[in-house]
Order: C-alpha cells, then structure tokens, then sequence
C-alpha cells in the first residue's frame, strides 16, 4: 500500500475496516508531529484495534490502546486525533 499520501492511507484503512473514524490526514499530522514513519502508526492501530472499530480502542478514542491495559484501565483520548497522536508520541518514546 501507498503510505504517502492522506488519501491512500484513509483507503487501506477503510479496507481493512470499513467504518473506521480515522483518516489518513490524521496519521500523516501525527506523523509529522512526532517523526514517526506512518507505517509504524497504521500498523499499531491495524493490531491494536481494527482501527479504532473493536475492543477498549473504539470506546475510548485509543486506536493504539496506549494506556489501556487487561487490568481495567482505560485510557480516553477525547478526540480520534488525540488518540491517533498517543499513538505517534509512544512510537517516538520507544525508538529501536
């Protein structure tokens, strides 16, 4: 898939879950806050939550379930984007 652009970003999300929130402006504006490859983003979000469409991550504006934990806790972000950033701001904290 083509991760370069907002467009075909928001296309493969949409292919994989087809009444996802996210767009792929969202991933590109974390991407480009944090400095984190929109790659890495997506695919988290992909892992963790279908894209904001299951678990803990749909209820809680958490696509990347930062935060969450099989404890109980639960982490709500407010906003699809504040999520999408949580996301981009753990993946540049936690650099290989």
């Amino acid at each position: 898939a083509d991760f370069s652009n907002a467009a075909s970003i928001t296309n493969y999300m949409k292919s994989v879950a087809p009444t996802t929130p996210l767009t792929g402006e969202m991933v590109l504006s974390s991407a480009s806050k944090y400095n984190v490859d929109p790659k890495m983003i997506v695919a988290m979000m992909e892992q963790d939550s279908s894209f904001g469409t299951r678990g803990k991550g749909a209820r809680t504006h958490n696509p990347g379930n930062v935060g969450n934990d099989d404890t109980g806790r639960l982490v709500d972000y407010g906003t699809w984007q504040a999520g999408v950033d949580a996301v981009a701001a753990w993946l540049s904290r936690h650099r290989v």
